[in-house]
């Protein structure tokens, strides 16, 4: 009698049953999530991708720039960290491993934020836009056009100022080159085998001893 007693009032069906459902509906409740996130992140990087893609195309244009004077826009893509990076950088041909400058668009999913960020100055902080809603793709042609044309503003200063500045340095080889070879001819005129002209003509004292013709001085 005490045991049936004991097993009507510790009878745990009710409990572990309601612990089973409960604990089904979570894990329902978790693949719906987990499917959720999965489909939320292949959109951000769906849309991440063709992003990059579409900037690549534009930042391409920019390569064929005919810049002059020894510099060249060069496109490279690799990757940062494991995502896409794309990059214009300008190109000394004379010195290909020297990096001058350099316009950098990278696409990443750090924390499920599907950002963009665009790099153009080392000294200003990269231009960052969250693809994550597909709202904000709109801004991000005005973004691109902004900072690719600050980006050509640096460019056009460095290569400008170099031919400047190198345009002057061959002025002033081109002066020295002239000093030098002056230099080289009076040096010639005044050594001892190339005697001052001025040295060879009689002295004032001298000038009774040389032979007068005085023929030209006579009258017809």
């Amino acid at each position: 009698m005490e045991e049936d007693f004991l097993r009507d009032k510790v009878d745990l069906e009710t409990t572990l049953n309601a612990f089973s459902r409960r604990l089904n509906d979570k894990k329902q409740q978790r693949e719906i999530q987990n499917q959720k996130s999965l489909h939320e992140e292949f959109s951000r990087h769906k849309r991440m991708l063709n992003a990059i893609g579409s900037i690549r195309k534009s930042l391409i244009e920019m390569t064929r720039i005919e810049l002059e004077f020894k510099y060249k826009l060069q496109m490279v893509q690799d990757d940062y960290l494991g995502w896409p990076r794309i990059s214009v950088k300008l190109i000394n041909l004379l010195d290909p491993t020297k990096e001058l400058h350099a316009l950098t668009v990278i696409a990443n999913d750090r924390n499920g934020t599907g950002n963009i960020e665009i790099s153009y100055r080392k000294n200003e902080k990269s231009i960052i836009i969250s693809v994550k809603e597909s709202s904000n793709l709109s801004k991000l042609p005005s973004l691109i056009k902004r900072a690719t044309r600050l980006y050509l503003e640096d460019i056009e200063e460095i290569v400008l100022n170099k031919y400047k500045k190198e345009e002057n340095e061959d002025i002033d080889l081109l002066t020295k080159e002239e000093k030098k070879a002056k230099a080289s001819i009076d040096e010639n005129l005044f050594t001892e085998d190339n005697k001052n002209f001025l040295d060879t003509l009689p002295k004032i004292e001298e000038l009774e001893e040389l032979p007068l013709d005085i023929d030209y001085l006579k009258e017809d």
